[in-house]
């Protein structure tokens, strides 16, 4: 009994040591004063993010809005990810996508990312936009370096949703 003891008292600094990135969550919303149909409109085509995400520079897609479509976003500043559509939902005005293996860390600092886009109803007639995500750091060993970090990837993830949503909000709102 005393050996199995010991045994397991040196095996658990390896076990810490070998736990590896943890997941990371990320939520942004953004209240727009137009009704729902109108918000869910400018962002339920899969494909078209470009149009309402300005860091997104240009979409190739395929697939439409079903189960299974496929987006490939170039960033403005050079990065470029694959997606893909897990759910989509035109009733319930959501969708949930989740990004291809090959993350590139110039585009978003993550190893990989699910994440959920959904318009509902607000008070006084407004909208509320959802996007949120679980993600990984872009590194994935023990020890990160500068801007692979748990902390550079909320950041970055908050600040792709947050620049999103915003714009959004500016074009519904003004008509655009």
């Amino acid at each position: 009994m005393k050996s199995w003891i010991a045994a397991l008292l040196l095996a658990l600094p390896l076990a810490a040591w070998a736990h590896g990135p943890t997941p990371q969550k990320a939520e942004e919303t953004v209240e727009i004063n137009a009704a729902p149909a109108a918000v869910w409109a400018k962002i339920k085509d899969f494909g078209a993010i470009a149009s309402w995400q300005p860091a997104v520079e240009k979409v190739a897609a395929e697939g439409g809005n079903g189960n299974g479509a496929k987006r490939t976003l170039t960033f403005k500043s050079g990065g470029v990810l694959e997606e893909e559509l897990d759910d989509y939902s035109d009733a319930e005005m959501r969708y949930a996508y989740r990004m291809g293996r090959d993350m590139d860390i110039k585009a978003l600092p993550v190893s990989s990312l699910n994440g959920r886009l959904e318009v509902t109803a607000g008070k006084d007639g407004k909208t509320v936009v959802t996007w949120k995500a679980r993600f990984y750091r872009a590194f994935t060993g023990n020890e990160p370096p500068a801007g692979q970090d748990d902390a550079t990837a909320v950041e970055g993830v908050k600040a792709y949703f947050r620049q999103g949503l915003d714009n959004l909000k500016q074009l519904v709102e003004s008509g655009k």
